[in-house]
Order: C-alpha cells, then structure tokens, then sequence
C-alpha cells in the first residue's frame, strides 16, 4: 500500500516538473525564440523568480500529498477498528 502511495507522490511531483518545461518551451515560442522546451526551461531556472516558483509548486505537491496520505491511512485504519468493535 505504502509503495502505491510512494509512486503516486513521486508521478505528482514528476508531472508538475513536465508542466514546467513544456510551459517554458510554448513561453519561449510566444516570444520568439527557437529553442527546445528543455533549453527554455534551463534558461528560466537562472531566474530566481520561476526557480523560487518550480520549489513552491513542487514543495506544496508533496505537503498535500503527504497530508492526504496520511488523512487516509488514519480513516483507514479508524474504520477497520469500528468494524473490529462491532463483530
């Protein structure tokens, strides 16, 4: 169970980072640049402000999902005592 949870933190995490490159690539398009969206992405991770906001977005993400592991697993186990106490 805890492997699950692991891997579906882990593909959060990865798929807001593949939201920040392909944004960087279709921002680097809007402004007339050509270059690859990785390209783009390592160019805008020299600025503090994108990098600072990449962190957040990928701090966040795992606090959140952390808190609604841990929400689950205590209702989890909160309804498997009631139905140990009611047999």
């Amino acid at each position: 169970m805890m492997n699950k949870k692991l891997a579906a933190l882990v593909l959060m995490e990865v798929s807001v980072l593949v939201m920040y490159i392909v944004a960087s690539g279709i921002a680097a398009t809007e402004a007339g640049m050509i270059m690859s969206s990785w390209d783009a992405f390592v160019v805008l991770m020299g600025d503090a402000t994108f990098s600072r906001m990449l962190y957040t977005d990928l701090g966040l993400t795992f606090l959140f999902s952390a808190i609604g592991a841990g929400l689950e697993a205590y209702v989890l186990a909160k309804q498997v005592k009631r139905q140990e106490t009611i047999k």
